[in-house]
């Protein structure tokens, strides 16, 4: 990915918001798009990627506040490209996992809550594109810090600021005996469904990411990117069907990232699909 892209992606996101045309239309334009060179529209861009660099500046320090004994001096010093230092990374413990906490969900909201056009949404869109926020942050965040010191230790970094060593790789569970050494059926089944699928993460998306070796500009652009191309229809004049709809929440790459085990009522409420459309 190099900085030439950048304006064909914000490009994209515009396109993509509530308040374009192509939003809440199938219908295609048939007046041609205005080239990118006039001077205000540059300006618009350029002022369209500070807000995004900010967003994810704003999330890394809430992120190095929260999961480091950072000073205060640090975590206010200007744009925060990553919210941790090597040494202060931590070793992932999947028995005392419980999931996004609160004060994570807090955070991200803050995040989805600035995406342009957001505030356009109706309640359950909103709804909805926070999630997705949820699950784009918790895979290109974590990708983007694992790029940025976590390869060549082979570690991947979670976006806790916790590390997982995957060189040799974690055992997935399924091998024969692993079983004995857990002591209960469910601490085996909760090690799985939280260790496989971030060994596939490291084995099939990361060799991908690296390819692109975004720099955090370019990787702030690329999230709000694909939280947009996620979801950027909207839910109430979708003509999907819900069940489709459904099945896109509870699919692997939603339910991978909202591993909640007895979570706080409100997280329990937001990650629920039956108040999706509510």
């Amino acid at each position: 990915m190099t900085v030439s892209l950048v304006p064909t992606i914000v490009r994209l996101i515009v396109d993509s918001s509530p308040s374009s045309p192509s939003f809440t239309s199938s219908t295609p334009s048939t007046s041609s798009a205005p080239p990118l060179t006039s001077p205000i529209q540059i300006d618009e861009i350029q002022k369209m990627n500070d807000h995004f660099f900010k967003m994810d500046s704003n999330l890394n320090k809430s992120r190095r506040m929260a999961f480091t004994n950072s000073r205060l001096l640090d975590i206010f010093s200007g744009m925060c490209k990553m919210p941790f230092e090597k040494h202060q990374l931590q070793p992932f413990d999947f028995r005392t996992y419980r999931g996004y906490q609160k004060q994570e969900y807090v955070m991200l909201f803050n995040y989805a809550n600035t995406l342009p056009g957001f505030q356009d949404l109706s309640n359950a869109s909103q709804n909805f594109l926070f999630r997705i926020a949820c699950g784009v942050d918790f895979v290109i965040s974590s990708s983007y810090y694992t790029n940025c010191i976590g390869t060549e230790s082979k570690l991947l970094i979670n976006q806790d600021g916790t590390y997982i060593q995957m060189m040799p790789l974690p055992l997935l569970g399924d091998e024969p005996g692993t079983e004995l050494m857990f002591t209960k059926k469910e601490e085996l089944e909760k090690y799985k469904n939280i260790i496989k699928p971030r060994v596939k993460s490291w084995i099939e998306f990361m060799p991908l990411y690296e390819a692109l070796h975004p720099s955090f500009e370019e990787n702030c652009i690329l999230k709000a990117l694909c939280c947009w191309q996620t979801a950027h229809f909207n839910l109430q004049e979708c003509d999907k069907d819900t069940s489709e709809v459904m099945e896109l929440v509870n699919s692997l790459i939603i339910m991978s990232f909202f591993e909640i085990m007895d979570g706080d009522p409100l997280i329990n409420e937001i990650l629920s699909t039956t108040t999706l459309f509510s």
